[in-house]
């Protein structure tokens, strides 16, 4: 039995050993990988519980640029050595899991950071029965499961022309096959004398799309409740939902929104390409 722990001692040793060989120069080390990981965390919670004052990107990246310096490292140098980590998946769950604890035992000391951070008297749109994000990031302690809504049959019409179908969109990135949890949506549409509920389990990395009947038995959508929840583990991994929508008019203003944005891109390029000048 000695003998056999010895082994077994030996094995993970040398294992770890051959891994830090095997570590490009590049890449972080496990330590710095680590300690670099944890600020990380804190700077993300801070943004998205403050969304109000980091709405703009470039506070984001002034708070994310202030984390990089005081660690003294690049943004391509982090890119580069989260890719790598995230390729050796086992290190990095190891990594994930210290930074956890961490986190957890310094969870009061956050709190405080994030409420100094957090701008006083703003009503919070974020808790309106009616709101829906329009990207939603699920990263592990200090952030939400998730999130619900509530729409009245006005609130309905503000968000599809008469002649529309209705939609519930959505965006994924981030799920893991073997992860040890799970990501439901489940949509609950109210009419005069009937009720719908569709469940679906979010489990692959694509767009999904769910339409709502507009009447039933000639009864009109009365209301329509949603909500999406990560049941399980926290993801080693963050899971992104991009690009919610639920209605036609919202669908519409993005997609002309992304059109004009890349309209102002091209008239940009255009304007500074080299012209060919005939002799």
């Amino acid at each position: 039995m000695n003998n056999l722990i010895k082994y077994l001692f030996f094995l993970i040793v040398t294992t770890m050993v051959f891994s830090c060989q095997n570590r490009p120069s590049e890449v972080l080390s496990r330590k710095k990988m680590e300690n670099l990981m944890y600020d990380m965390y804190i700077a993300e919670a801070i943004i998205d519980n403050d969304y109000q004052e980091f709405i703009e990107p470039e506070k984001k990246e002034a708070l994310i640029a202030q984390v990089l310096k005081k660690h003294k490292t690049t943004e391509a140098h982090w890119d580069t050595s989260l890719s790598w980590y995230s390729d050796n998946i086992d290190v990095y769950i190891q990594i994930n899991d210290s930074v956890k604890v961490r986190l957890k035992r310094n969870q009061t000391a956050i709190d405080e950071l994030i409420e100094q951070k957090a701008t006083k008297n703003i009503i919070d749109e974020s808790k309106l029965p009616g709101y829906i994000p329009r990207h939603f990031r699920i990263a592990g302690l200090g952030c939400d499961r998730g999130f619900k809504f509530r729409l009245d049959s006005t609130q309905l019409a503000e968000r599809f022309n008469d002649n529309d179908s209705i939609f519930f969109r959505l965006n994924l990135l981030g799920i893991y096959p073997l992860g040890s949890y799970s990501l439901k949506s489940m949509l609950k549409v109210n009419y005069a004398d009937t009720t719908i509920y569709e469940t679906s389990k979010l489990s692959e990395n694509r767009s999904y799309s769910f339409i709502i009947r507009r009447a039933v038995n000639q009864d009109t959508v009365r209301s329509v409740d949603g909500f999406v929840n990560l049941v399980g583990k926290f993801p080693q991994i963050p899971i992104q939902l991009y690009e919610i929508s639920l209605g036609q008019k919202e669908l519409e203003v993005s997609m002309q929104d992304s059109i004009k944005e890349f309209d102002e891109k091209e008239t940009e390029r255009l304007l500074h390409k080299p012209q060919m000048v005939k002799d």
